[in-house]
């Protein structure tokens, strides 16, 4: 600064942040990014400018700010455009089928990834294709997810700690589509383990601890389902991003309801306030669908209605085959019920 070199000061700015997105602390870190790039466009630095961008929707993302993440993504797309920069375009291109399989724009998410995937040679721009993996699991299209994992082997291979992470994060969620849990879950504990190294807070290794806790969950491994909810309880108020808060929630509900403990109801609902807040509507529907089970196994059939008619809808608009026919499921049962 003293110097008044403003392209090493943006870019000293934008490293600094990446250190501090992987202590967790987000908010400095987006208040550097933020004037990373301010300076970088007063002084016409394109690249500086761009690689800030990059960064900023990196941080936002991190701190479930998914909308805002989009926005800053649109803002890099249109620069990169505007000076005729493949390279960041592409990798924008490639963060963007993130942010848009989290809101649930899956169809979105899969055009953006085809525009990428002549372009992306590297691993590091493979690894956010990858992504598309779960929306095929969770249609229940498991050749076209193991096929997005074969094409993009690359990214398996990668020293790089978050093409690992992303890699274990693709390959869990394929595995569980698969009816393998607990490959499932060791696929996922990689990425866990690299909590220390990336963040807990950063894309792939937050989306492993989901899939693990889904997949011991699933096992019917109460201790570990406990040793990984220990790993939200022990998080530092800063650290607790919506989803945090939202998953423990909702695994809480989920043991309650297996162990016929006391907060299911509520449990469920506070996970359900925060799904629809940060406009995750998928998830939402899967704990409306939950909810609505223990409800319906309480004996509450009335309250489980709007709960079921509002998660088909979303898995009918989403395509979310397995997740219809467990609807459907859910509906002869009580159907029978009633007989």
């Amino acid at each position: 600064e003293t110097l008044g070199l403003p392209e090493t000061l943006a870019e000293g700015l934008n490293s600094k942040a990446i250190n501090l997105l992987r202590a967790d602390r987000l908010y400095e870190g987006r208040v550097l990014l933020e004037a990373a790039v301010s300076l970088a466009v007063e002084h016409d630095l394109h690249n500086a400018a761009l690689r800030a961008l990059n960064n900023l929707t990196v941080v936002q993302g991190s701190a479930d700010r998914v909308l805002e993440s989009l926005a800053t993504i649109e803002r890099g797309l249109a620069l990169a455009r505007r000076v005729g920069d493949r390279g960041w375009e592409s990798n924008l291109l490639g963060f963007a089928v993130g942010v848009l399989t989290e809101l649930d724009r899956w169809d979105e998410a899969l055009a953006h990834a085809a525009k990428v995937e002549e372009r992306a040679s590297s691993s590091f721009a493979q690894s956010f294709l990858i992504i598309t993996a779960r929306i095929h699991s969770e249609r229940g299209d498991i050749d076209r997810a193991r096929d997005v994992l074969t094409r993009h082997s690359i990214v398996g291979q990668s020293d790089a700690g978050q093409d690992a992470a992303h890699w274990a994060l693709a390959e869990a969620r394929a595995l569980r589509a698969e009816g393998k849990p607990a490959e499932a879950l060791a696929a996922a504990e990689r990425a866990i383990a690299l909590r220390f190294e990336l963040g807990i807070t950063i894309y792939p290794v937050k989306f492993s601890l989901f899939e693990a806790l889904e997949a011991a969950f699933g096992l019917g491994d109460v201790a570990k389902t406990r040793e990984l909810l220990a790993i939200l309880d022990g998080l530092r108020p800063g650290q607790l991003m919506p989803l945090f808060a939202a998953y423990r929630a909702r695994f809480r509900a989920k043991l309650a309801a297996r162990e016929g403990g006391a907060d299911v109801a509520h449990d469920f609902t506070a996970a359900e306030s925060i799904f629809r807040e940060i406009d995750m509507p998928f998830r939402l529907a899967v704990t409306q669908l939950e909810h609505a089970e223990w409800l319906m196994q309480e004996g509450q059939s009335p309250q489980a209605e709007a709960l079921v008619d509002e998660a088909r809808a979303t898995f009918e608009r989403l395509r979310a085959k397995p997740w219809l026919a467990r609807v459907a499921a859910l509906a002869s049962k009580h159907a029978e019920a009633m007989a």
